[in-house]
């Protein structure tokens, strides 16, 4: 709620680290510009999108904690992640995982960029209130049955693969694969102002911004 940013403001708090959420169209919105560079990615054999099953999910997942550490070592007050406490966050993320809308491109047989997206839950969590009971399994499947938003929790491209144009590449497939998946529009968590690049190539894809967002700090 707006209020809160001004009682934290009262008590002599003051907003840093700006960060902005984002939300594209997916019908209706524009390709990701894909150039000469982009297609050579695509036609090279030394990368492969990684198959996202079942069988492999558990392979990805960590996959993409290996491209979380990598990727964001360098921004402010990261801190990496362990295989365990990415199992303890990700485990019941495989419940509601469309692995249609992710995507884990290997280099030469290893982890290369991943974008990970989810289905909005928020919908399905505001009609059940949190709240565990016997109607949950119904809101459950009907949400699952008409949720056309999804929301991208992650993306991430090894250090020395990126400004190569892996990014966009990726981003391409998840954009198509949600649209035959019949999603509309896809959210971000949210993109640090510290990072235009990716504040860049979300705009390439039509992104609009929604929300403003900050943390606050003060000296103890």
């Amino acid at each position: 709620p707006p209020h809160i940013a001004c009682l934290l403001g009262e008590n002599g708090y003051t907003a840093t680290f700006p960060m902005a959420t984002m939300e594209a169209d997916v019908i209706g919105g524009p390709d990701i510009p894909l150039g000469p560079k982009h297609r050579s990615i695509m036609e090279d054999p030394a990368f492969a999108f990684a198959p996202i099953t079942r069988r492999t999910i558990a392979q990805r997942l960590e996959d993409a904690r290996q491209i979380l550490n990598a990727s964001f070592a360098e921004n402010p007050m990261f801190v990496p992640v362990t295989a365990e406490e990415f199992e303890f966050q990700a485990k019941d993320m495989k419940w509601v995982m469309d692995r249609r809308i992710s995507a884990v491109l290997h280099h030469n047989g290893a982890p290369a960029g991943c974008i990970i997206c989810v289905p909005d839950m928020n919908p399905f969590l505001r009609r059940i209130r949190s709240r565990l009971g016997l109607s949950t399994p119904w809101h459950f499947l009907r949400h699952r049955q008409t949720n056309t938003r999804a929301v991208l929790i992650f993306a991430g491209i090894m250090p020395h693969l990126q400004g190569r144009g892996v990014n966009p590449v990726i981003l391409h497939r998840v954009m198509q694969n949600a649209r035959a998946a019949g999603y509309t529009t896809i959210g971000n968590t949210w993109i640090a102002d510290v990072n235009p690049m990716s504040l860049a190539q979300a705009e390439k894809a039509g992104s609009r911004r929604m929300h403003r967002l900050h943390l606050f700090t003060k000296s103890l």
